[in-house]
């Protein structure tokens, strides 16, 4: 298995700009193997400003 490369602020807010609403599925592959995640929703936070 390879390693993930990082993912860019900038190509992260660009693939945000462009999520519909409606169904967002997640997946990963993790040591026990494939996972999945399906979500009805889905909220990106910024920390940079951090928010209190």
């Amino acid at each position: 298995m390879r390693e993930a490369e990082p993912v860019s602020a900038a190509a992260l807010r660009q693939a945000l700009a462009n999520l519909a609403s409606g169904v967002t599925v997640i997946t990963a592959y993790g040591a026990a193997g494939p996972l999945g995640l399906a979500a009805t929703s889905f909220v990106s936070v910024s920390l940079f400003p951090r928010y209190s």
